[in-house]
C-alpha cells in the first residue's frame, strides 16, 4: 500500500530541512508490472506530501516500479531518499 506507516513517519521526522530530495518508490515482484508502477509512484508521492508539508523541497518523486531489486530485502517495498549533493546534481 502507499499509507505511511508510523514507523516510518518516525523516520521522516528525522531528515533536516535541505536543499533538495529527490524520491524513488519501489515495490516486490506481486502484481503486474503496469501496478507495480502506479503504486511505487503513490509511494513516492505519500512521502513527497509528508515531507512537503514539514517544508522540506522535493526536486522530484518517481516510481520506479519493481525495478532495482536487493537479494536481502525480497519484499522491497520501499521508497528511497537522496539528497542534491553541493554540485547541483
Amino acid at each position: 500500500s502507499a499509507v505511511l506507516l508510523p514507523e516510518s513517519i518516525k523516520k521522516l521526522n528525522g531528515i533536516e530541512p535541505n536543499k533538495g530530495l529527490y524520491l524513488e518508490g519501489y515495490t516486490c515482484t506481486i502484481g503486474t508490472d503496469k501496478y507495480n508502477l502506479g503504486l511505487s509512484q503513490r509511494r513516492a508521492d505519500a512521502v513527497r506530501k509528508y515531507l512537503k508539508n514539514r517544508g522540506l523541497s522535493i526536486l522530484s518523486a518517481l516510481g520506479k516500479g519493481k525495478s532495482t531489486l536487493f537479494p536481502n530485502m525480497p519484499l522491497n517495498r520501499r521508497v528511497e531518499i537522496f539528497e542534491k549533493k553541493e554540485n547541483g546534481s
